[in-house]
């Protein structure tokens, strides 16, 4: 006994510090542990839920993620095949709940441990010859306590925690390989590198983490004399074990990285995040790793973090200072690598400030050399927007190097002053003194705080038997319903917050926006049924079912509102259920069937959001049916009154064929225009290349000088007129247009009415008589000022009640400085403010304005003038109205019908030859049920702005060509009631602006009093962008909607402007005017039959038969990658570009031109390369197992 106790003791005191770091390890893992629950990744990782169907993905289709949406090109997911193998085994003996956290908790070992091995045979060789166990030790212990450990586990993406465990593996590996570079250490490499793999499913993470590869593999290889050619050996096993991955990434890259980069989703957290790193990633938060997510409230009401100890972090002295130590140690072994001139350490301390640069980014010092990176590498840009966990993990490596290097030259040159027992006291002591403030600093690792608790739940079993359910039906589409609230996140009654997780469950390609990232038509797929989900109409919404092959919709009642969401439309939800049939219930999930309805197909010209269920595109069109609103005309130009932009035209000669019947002319908008005595009213319809419909009425008028006209209840001035003007009123409803002579206009000075009222304030849509409210009389008119949100002065208007009145309002004034001025004529009867524009921004001091009001006033009507002076920046408004007056006129003049044309020819479009474009004019449409704002109709107008939080930061509005927005670390609105939507109706909003620094503005239209925007939209980074969008306005009531634009600065100053502003009513009429072939032929789809369960392989069925006019097809999205063959008799036919159509604007499919195949293959022909380097990884294991049989068998290498 006696001598196995010496034994242990000698065992100890050669490795205590192994043993105590693992037995800390242990402590930890054990402490940690959530018994019976599951560790779910919030952000699409959680293969472990069903890993050996993950698996199957990754081998039979690694290049095209047929389960997202509509299926898109593969990043780099299959790069989690191994992890999923390992989830796979282990779940042969393990409980599932337990495989996510203890794969986290092996990465917090081996990280740790691997970490902890490498820095102390460096510090062996580098600096102390004698191994000691502290320095083990301590090096782990640096690395386990910093704060980076909490980011990593408590925000639990999983390639992160992959990257915290085998990145140090794969550093050690290069290590032994770089010393000694036999086939055992070759091995070890290559399994290093394939346990990092799963760390590659974010891409951009692996291109950084190649970087500190290279770099170490050179640096390891200097040291050890390695030649170039044996450090490209080390880096060619870590890079042919990457590529099954890397290979289709390359192409993937080059195909669809656009496409990400514009996306609605990218644009919108991009600048933001790269503001709010700056916020957080300073200098000091930097070094100590204390990194954005670490504050993230939980929940609001509390004021909780996701990490429950946060704001110790940022509240405490001691650990912000315990913090910083490692960045200390690191500096003491710079001086004493200098001194002690050990050169061959300085390259560690050359990368930690390049980290470190990188780290605080645009933060001082040398914070332009970073700018300017990011301004003139658009790569530097996209890669580096999360700066902190992109080369957080790198900084902590490189740390605990110069750290530990540090911490043993300072213990060295200290303890050289003490002799044998002393020495050891000395060390044990200052040991102490580092190591004491280390485990207080992560104490949160001992109270079970590693996993955030809103990931750890208890995953109902009602998921898994969903799966169960689906197993006789793995092709199917499902809609998962109701629609994400918060982003793409969703909030669980049973405790998880994050983005979909099912698609880990079941096999089926499954319709969620967290899904849909990357893919443009997958995008604009769930853009499109989530406005008709939300606007409640069913029949609409099933008809999108049909049209993105929808066979399910699943319906998830455990979603809740929950901290950050908006309300959820369960009214909606249970009215799209209804009448569906149930095919699946348990308790809070129900399965509901969507029927496949056939339908015929005709070729049309056009994009993918605006397609009908029948419609397929061709690359090269044919006979394509042209629908105005269907063509792409995403990003038109607003000019004289149009909103115009060219279309591509690459198809064959052809001629198409318009009639549009005279009821649809009747029911068409208006277009207005003076010719002479003459007012022509001609109906609105979209030009085609400069084609139009000629009907028109005619209407005589007096044309001895200036008019103003009244046309269906909207007033219009000479100008508009006679530049010609269009008008959402039905054509077939004008019988008489109304004008009034401008010399009968009479003058009611309003300034002295004015002058002799009550002040007060108007904030929230009341007017109430405050004593921060004054008005003084001055030599010429007078003076508001207050100290209020919105001083105000206010009068009512009296007219002749058996009168309807023309009128205008002419104010001049002189604001202060930050003051807006502001007026509302109001009418009672109509409930809203006559004048469109409310407030009006000058720079030259003064302003002067004359505004036609654009509806008729009636004398009946409850009509009141309220005078504004806002000052957004909470300081004194005050602003001199030196002169203001209404004029009206009563004399209105009714002149009908003089002649009218009724245009019946026939239109027709030819495209092809010398045409190879179509140019799309769709006029605006004014009127009182639409808004338009642009630089040419409303001068010096801007929108009502919100109260600045800071004052004295830059919260600026001004009219500059449109409306412009400065802020800084903070937030400015600016915002207006637009305009009360029909229900159930499509509507068009255009908007055109620029970001010119920082943080693109964000544009909203919601309801008043909703929680949240019915549609949004952000500016695109550093560019002028004009987007035309359609909406569907809600089946009920909502009252008034209103518009929103606001910038946001968390560091840097935000610059933007909004030029132009247009929501208008879509005419249904417009989808009436359609050109098509004289004959048009009709095409029936047949959909090859899948071969495997995850879409890369599809034949032709054995019942299936090819005929006349058939489209082949694939339920998968379109790509030029896909590879489709047919065979007839001896000949093959490989299917080209001519050949290939997109089904419903998304679909994949090809024209067989009515030759009726024996047999059709489809591939994605990028799969192969994934093949490709799945044997390279097979043909290396191989190579390097025989290698060493035979080096153990025969003792060569």
């Amino acid at each position: 006994m006696k001598g196995f106790l010496k034994k242990l003791w000698y065992i100890f005191r050669q490795r205590y510090g192994q043993i105590l770091l693992v037995i800390l390890l242990i402590l930890i893992s054990f402490l940690s542990i959530r018994w019976g629950q599951h560790l779910i990744s919030n952000d699409n990782y959680s293969p472990e839920l069903n890993p050996w169907m993950s698996v199957q993905r990754y081998l039979e289709s690694p290049a095209w993620r047929s389960y997202r949406v509509l299926g898109f090109a593969s990043d780099s997911e299959q790069a989690d095949i191994f992890r999923s193998i390992f989830f796979g085994i282990s779940d042969l003996f393990l409980p599932n709940e337990l495989l996510a956290q203890l794969f986290s908790l092996f990465c917090l070992c081996v990280g740790t441990l691997s970490m902890a091995t490498l820095v102390s045979q460096l510090v062996r060789d580098k600096v102390n010859t004698k191994s000691s166990g502290y320095i083990f030790f301590f090096a782990g212990l640096i690395y386990l306590s910093s704060l980076w450990t909490a980011w990593v586990f408590n925000f639990n993406m999983m390639p992160y925690i992959a990257q915290y465990g085998f990145l140090p593996l794969v550093l050690l590996t290069s290590y032994w390989y770089m010393k000694d570079p036999s086939h055992g250490k070759s091995l070890l490499l290559f399994i290093a590198s394939l346990l990092f793999v799963s760390t590659a499913v974010i891409g951009t993470l692996f291109f950084v983490n190649i970087v500190l590869i290279t770099a170490f593999l050179i640096y390891f290889g200097w040291n050890h004399r390695v030649r170039f050619k044996g450090i490209l050996k080390g880096l060619g096993i870590f890079l042919i074990v990457q590529l099954f991955w890397l290979l289709p990434f390359g192409q993937y890259a080059m195909s669809t990285s656009g496409n990400i980069i514009d996306s609605y989703t990218n644009r919108s957290i991009t600048a933001n995040t790269i503001d709010l790193e700056k916020e957080m990633m300073t200098l000091p938060n930097s070094a100590r790793l204390y990194t954005r997510l670490l504050g993230t409230v939980d929940n609001p009401e509390n004021n909780t973090y996701i990490f429950p100890p946060s704001s110790d972090y940022m509240e405490y002295d001691f650990y912000k200072v315990v913090g910083l130590l490692p960045f200390f140690l690191s500096m003491v072994g710079l001086v004493f690598i200098i001194a002690q001139k050990k050169y061959s350490l300085l390259p560690l301390y050359l990368l930690l400030f390049g980290l470190l640069f990188l780290l605080k980014n645009q933060n001082p010092p040398l914070g332009e050399i970073y700018i300017w990176l990011q301004e003139n590498l658009g790569i530097f840009k996209q890669v580096f927007r999360w700066i902190s966990s992109k080369v957080g993990q790198q900084y902590l490596i490189v740390l605990t190097f110069t750290s530990t290097i540090g911490f043993a030259l300072l213990l060295n040159f200290l303890a050289s002053f003490f002799k044998k027992v002393s020495r050891y006291i000395f060390i044990l002591f200052s040991l102490a003194i580092v190591v004491l403030p280390l485990f207080f600093y992560s104490e949160y690792l001992f109270r079970g705080y590693l996993f955030t608790q809103r990931a750890t739940v208890n995953l109902p079993e009602q998921y898994f038997e969903l799966k169960e359910a689906l197993k006789t039906d793995p092709y199917s589409r499902i809609y998962y319903a109701p629609p994400s609230n918060n982003g793409y996140f969703r909030e669980y009654d049973w405790g998880f917050v994050g983005s979909q997780f099912i698609s880990y469950i079941i096999p089926n390609p499954v319709m969620d926006m967290s899904l849909a990232i990357g893919s443009d038509v997958g995008e604009v797929a769930m853009w499109e049924i989530r406005n008709v989900f939300d606007a409640g109409d069913r029949e609409l919404f099933l008809e999108k079912m049909q049209k993105y092959d929808v066979g399910y919709i699943l319906v998830d009642r455990s979603v809740v509102k929950g901290r950050y969401g908006h309300a959820l439309n369960w009214e909606s939800m249970e009215n799209i259920a209804k009448g569906l049939e149930l095919v699946w219930e348990k308790d809070f999930l129900a399965l509901y069937k969507i029927n496949k309805k056939d339908v015929r197909y005709v070729e049309y010209l056009g994009t993918s959001d605006s397609l009908p269920v029948g419609s397929f595109t061709r690359d090269v069109q044919q006979e394509p049916r042209i629908v105005p609103m269907n063509l792409p005309i995403s990003s038109p130009s607003l000019t004289n009154g149009y909103l115009s932009q060219s279309v591509e035209y690459s198809g064959i000669p052809v001629n198409l064929y318009s009639n549009i019947a005279y009821s649809d002319i009747n029911n068409a908008p208006i277009h207005v225009k003076k010719y002479g005595d003459r007012i022509r009213v001609s109906p609105a319809l979209p030009i085609l290349n400069g084609i139009t419909n000629d009907t028109y009425k005619e209407f005589l008028v007096d044309d001895e000088g200036e008019n103003f006209y009244i046309i269906d209840g909207y007033v219009l001035d000479d100008n508009s007129v006679a530049e010609g003007v269009s008008l959402t009123s039905r054509f077939g409803e004008i019988t008489s247009v109304f004008f009034v002579k401008a010399s009968s206009m009479r003058e009611e000075p309003l300034t002295d009415v004015l002058a002799h009222s009550q002040p007060g304030d108007c904030s929230g849509g009341e007017y109430a008589i405050l004593p921060d409210v004054k008005k003084e009389t001055i030599a010429s008119g007078f003076k508001l000022e207050g100290f209020t949100e919105l001083p105000c002065l206010y009068v009512n208007i009296r007219l002749d009640k058996r009168l309807t009145y023309v009128g205008t309002i002419d104010v001049n004034w002189e604001p202060s400085s930050n003051t807006t001025f502001g007026f509302c004529l109001y009418s009672a009867k109509e409930g809203i403010c006559v004048n469109r524009e409310k407030f009006f921004s000058t720079d030259s001091g003064y302003g002067n304005i004359s505004i036609l009001l654009p509806r008729p006033l009636r004398g009946s009507d409850d009509l009141s003038l309220t005078i504004y002076a806002s000052n957004p920046l909470s300081e004194k408004a005050s602003v001199n109205i030196r002169n203001i007056d209404i004029n009206l006129s009563g004399a209105i003049q009714e002149s009908p019908v003089f002649a009218e044309y009724i245009d019946t020819q026939q239109k027709v479009l030819e495209l092809g030859g010398e045409r190879r474009s179509i140019l799309v004019e769709l006029p605006v449409l004014y009127g009182n049920d639409s808004y338009i704002y642009s630089n040419k109709d409303t001068n010096n107008a801007i929108w009502e702005t919100s109260k600045a939080e800071d004052g004295s930061l830059s919260h600026n509005t001004k009219y500059e060509d449109g409306m412009k927005q400065v802020v800084q670390n903070q937030r400015v609105n600016q915002y207006a009631h637009i305009l009360q939507t029909t229900p159930a109706h499509q509507y068009l909003w255009y908007w055109k602006g620029e970001n010119l620094k920082n943080i693109p503005a964000s544009l909203c239209l919601t309801y008043q009093g909703s929680d949240r925007c019915w549609v949004d939209d952000i500016l695109y980074t550093d560019e002028e962008k004009s987007v035309l969008k359609t909406f569907l306005s809600p089946a009920q009531d909502l009252g008034v909607m209103d518009a929103s634009y606001n910038s946001i600065s968390f560091a840097d100053l935000s610059e933007n402007i909004l030029k132009q502003f247009v929501v208008m009513p879509k005419p249904e009429v417009w989808d009436d005017a359609v050109y098509k072939a004289a004959v048009e032929r009709e095409y029936h789809e047949v959909e090859l039959v899948p071969r495997n369960e995850h879409g890369s392989l599809y034949t032709l069925g054995e019942d299936q038969e090819l005929s006349r006019n058939t489209l082949i097809s694939i339920p998968q999205a379109k790509s030029k990658y896909w590879f489709a063959v047919a065979k007839k008799d001896d000949q093959l036919k490989i299917f080209g570009k001519e050949d290939r159509v997109d089904i419903k604007g998304w679909k994949q499919g090809w024209d067989t031109e009515g030759k009726e195949y024996d047999s059709v293959i489809v591939i994605y022909w990028p799969n192969l390369l994934s093949y490709f380097g799945y044997l390279l990884i097979i043909i290396m294991f191989v190579y390097l197992i025989v290698k060493i049989v035979k080096q153990r068998k025969y003792g060569f290498k």
